[in-house]
């Protein structure tokens, strides 16, 4: 997920937060090695510790061309991500790779980098979270998924329109069990779904919504109401 691009004429120093601020991101699910839920980041495939904060590293910092600075800088692309708010992260286009099973938000704090869509931290760790089907933020829509997948160790909630051009087998056990089963590893309260809730209005093609709004208008007596059809004068 990108947040904006690393601005190496800056010169301002990432804030310091002593308090949590929120972002939102999404994660891929698997069962771990002792048979528990497990978040993994997108890009990395990093796990994220139950009940301990993710702390970020810059890979840069391995090679001897690189030396070792503060994680996140605002000169380098390290940190860990998150968007802003929920349009920011469904416009970044998340819900298209990397399947992504979990939607929520993220507490982060110490050293943060602020861009325009979102941040880069230090630490952070996640607040709520929900299963949702990754291929419905892509397209906008509410992403309520109706079963879970089993893809190897990795789980996939889909809707039942998508879960047709999905791989995998259904897990035994139902959604809100493992909704529920994450939510107690994590120690963490569901996101709730009036979060995430796209209006079927706002999924519409824009000349869909503008005859919307020109029918709405007639209706409350607007122009075209009180001087006939189209294209008849007044």
């Amino acid at each position: 997920m990108t947040v904006g691009d690393p601005d190496p004429g800056a010169t301002d120093e990432p804030a310091l937060v002593p308090e949590a601020i929120t972002g939102w991101r999404m994660w891929r699910l698997q069962r771990g090695p002792d048979g528990g839920l497990e978040l993994l980041s997108l890009g990395t495939a990093q796990a994220w510790s139950a009940r301990a904060p993710i702390r970020a590293r810059c890979e840069r910092s391995l090679f001897p061309s690189d030396p070792p600075h503060p994680v996140p800088e605002r000169s380098c692309s390290c940190g860990i991500y998150a968007a802003a708010d929920y349009r920011q992260l469904r416009a970044s286009g998340i819900g298209r790779w990397g399947s992504p099973a979990v939607l929520g938000t993220v507490s982060m704090w110490g050293r943060v980098v602020e861009h325009a869509e979102g941040y880069r931290a230090e630490l952070a760790y996640p607040s709520r979270v929900l299963l949702a089907c990754a291929r419905c933020v892509a397209a906008g829509r509410t992403p309520v998924p109706d079963l879970v997948l089993e893809l190897g160790d990795t789980l996939i909630p889909v809707c039942r329109a998508h879960a047709r051009h999905a791989s995998g087998r259904p897990v035994r056990g139902s959604l809100a069990e493992i909704q529920a089963e994450l939510c107690s590893r994590y120690a963490v309260d569901p996101l709730p779904l009036e979060a995430v809730r796209v209006p079927l209005r706002s999924r519409l093609p824009d000349p869909v919504r503008a005859l919307l709004d020109q029918a709405g208008a007639e209706a409350r007596g607007g122009p075209r109401a009180r001087g006939g059809g189209v294209g008849r004068p007044p």
